[in-house]
């Protein structure tokens, strides 16, 4: 540190001795007894004096070495953050393949544009997906449900793809929404790293959320690889999970309604 200073304040004397030639040019040169009627020479001469400054005392060198470092770190933390076709192809080397064959050549452009298609779900808004309309909604206040939603997702413990169907309903209040929405709100939550248990209050949190209705209803039917293809390896095995918010939880009547409704294409 002491020399770092040491080398500052040699720069700054410097620095002090060009500033002191400049402003006691003789008064011709700075009518207005500022340095910024000096002649544009001896501005120039004064800049190439100082450079010569800095690089005597080392101190510039020192400048460009921490650039180089801060930029180094920048281009290292933009490498860890942008997961590209190379480091799929350090994974078959690390898997023991070989990248450069003939079956696995395309194969790393192939995966990540799979692997942004299946998490496509990032960048979309559910406030977006759930435009409400009233029109169609003034008198009616029954169930409306919506069945066998196709369900595709990715378990986020070991990114195996877990699938099946979801079950969405809910009861308007005075809004409904396009059918078509509520398999759009599946797709935007089960495109992304994922629990099923996450999935579903999510799924049922956004339509109340967003359309305000009376009740909502949720229920999901998935196979897990990451159970039946590994681990305890129990394939046909079916995970139910739901989510009942608004009167759902507490009119025994209406949840009935739903529940029964979510099971009978089975």
């Amino acid at each position: 540190m002491a020399l770092r200073w040491g080398m500052a304040r040699r720069v700054l004397s410097c620095a002090q001795q060009e500033w002191q030639c400049l402003l006691f040019q003789p008064r011709m040169e700075r009518p207005h007894g500022t340095w910024i009627n000096v002649q544009p020479a001896r501005r120039a001469d004064l800049a190439r004096n100082a450079d010569a400054a800095f690089e005597r005392s080392g101190w510039l060198q020192d400048v460009h070495a921490t650039r180089t470092l801060f930029q180094k770190r920048r281009d290292h933390i933009m490498d860890e953050n942008n997961f590209s076709e190379k480091d799929w192809r350090r994974l078959l080397r690390h898997l023991g393949e070989d990248p450069s064959r003939q079956g696995l050549r395309d194969t790393p452009a192939r995966v990540d544009k799979a692997w942004r298609d299946w998490t496509s779900g990032y960048d979309k808004d559910p406030a977006e997906i759930l435009k409400v309309f009233e029109d169609g909604a003034e008198q009616y206040n029954e169930l409306i449900v919506v069945r066998g939603i196709p369900v595709y997702s990715h378990c986020e413990h070991h990114l195996a793809p877990f699938f099946g169907t979801a079950t969405v309903g809910y009861t308007p209040n005075g809004k409904i929404v396009g059918l078509s929405k509520l398999t759009r709100l599946v797709e935007c939550f089960s495109k992304r790293l994922q629990v099923q248990e996450r999935l579903t209050i999510q799924i049922a949190e956004a339509l109340m959320t967003h359309v305000q209705p009376l009740s909502v209803g949720v229920v999901i039917r998935c196979r897990h690889m990451c159970m039946e293809s590994r681990g305890i390896q129990t394939p046909g095995e079916e995970t139910v999970t739901s989510a009942l918010l608004g009167e759902m939880r507490t009119n025994l009547g209406l949840r009935t309604e739903f529940l029964s409704l979510a099971r009978e294409k089975d």
